[in-house]
């Protein structure tokens, strides 16, 4: 009996008395808490079914990967229209990760080399775990595999990364096919879709979700996977990496661009320039008289100016060839 049974309210279920005219028998108080622990344990088993349904089914099976569409909200401000909505930690004990969850909960999307986490409710054998049981799906039924397959046997998670690059601002299927095994080497089982039904939620987001997920199972086939051989799925969006440029460029057609230099009314005539004190530039012929006169100079309009290192030099050079 746990501590405290006798305090607690009678079961609903009820079962024979062991005791015999007011004494209890020993054999039958054996039967009788057998026959106790037995409407218990069904009865743990009924509650266990309705708070995990996934439990509820024998073997083993995969729970909700990520990422997913189901960790955004919609966001018309967006490029993707959707903006990645994390639930925050104690923000009291946790101060850190929950900075960095609100710079997450900015971006419009889910990296474009993502690391995927699908946890399973067991061991699972992981010589079966490949790009041909997992793999990605996206535009154009373009396939992309995996690759640095990890294993968290604490949590019993599966961590893999995509084979490439995802393209931005696209939506890909996740596709884990029961072509993996558990540990037993019996296939997972598919409990997904009962997941996604179950409780038939009337958030409209969630609904959105399951809509769009359920009709993008067939593009599994891409991959070699019939929906009916789809042991878990997932549907997420890939961020935008142009959307700073994007938004400049939407912002420079919308004012007018102009390249003035100075204040309005100015152009380029009010501006100053400054003038090298040994450069001749075309201007009134008295000016460069008097430059020239000051280096000692031709001041012939159309010629360089010659200073007299240059013209005894000139000199030299003429006497050499005579």
């Amino acid at each position: 009996m746990w501590p405290g049974a006798q305090a607690a309210a009678p079961p609903a279920t009820i079962v024979d008395s062991p005791v015999e005219g007011g004494v209890a028998s020993p054999d039958k108080l054996q039967k009788g808490d057998a026959a106790v622990r037995t409407v218990l344990r069904a009865t743990l088993f009924v509650a266990l079914a309705l708070t995990f349904p996934g439990a509820a089914l024998g073997g083993t099976s995969a729970g909700q990967p990520f990422p997913t569409n189901l960790y955004t909200v919609p966001d018309a401000t967006q490029i993707t229209g959707l903006r990645v909505d994390l639930a925050k930690p104690d923000c009291t004990t946790h101060p850190s990760d929950c900075a960095d969850v609100a710079v997450l909960d900015t971006l419009d999307g889910f990296n474009i080399q993502p690391r995927i986490s699908i946890p399973f409710s067991g061991p699972i054998d992981l010589s079966t775990v490949s790009s041909s049981t997992v793999f990605l799906v996206g535009p154009g039924d373009h396939v992309v595999g995996i690759n640095q397959i990890v294993w968290e046997p604490l949590t019993n998670t599966l961590h893999v990364e995509s084979d490439e690059q995802l393209a931005h601002d696209s939506t890909y299927l996740l596709v884990v096919s029961n072509g993996i095994h558990d540990a037993a080497g019996d296939p997972i089982e598919a409990t997904f879709r009962h997941d996604l039904n179950f409780g038939q939620t009337k958030d409209d987001a969630t609904k959105a979700y399951r809509k769009a997920l359920l009709d993008a199972l067939p593009m599994a086939m891409a991959g070699g996977v019939d929906p009916d051989e789809i042991a878990d799925a997932s549907l997420f969006t890939t961020q935008s990496i142009d959307a700073l440029s994007r938004k400049i460029r939407a912002q420079l057609h919308a004012t007018p661009v102009t390249f003035a230099l100075g204040p309005p009314g100015s152009g380029p005539s009010s501006l100053r320039r400054r003038r090298s004190p040994g450069i001749v530039r075309s201007g009134p012929r008295r000016s460069r008289r008097r430059l020239c006169r000051r280096l000692h100079c031709s001041s012939t309009p159309g010629r360089s100016p010659r200073l007299p290192l240059a013209r005894s030099r000139l000199r030299t050079t003429k006497r050499l060839r005579r």
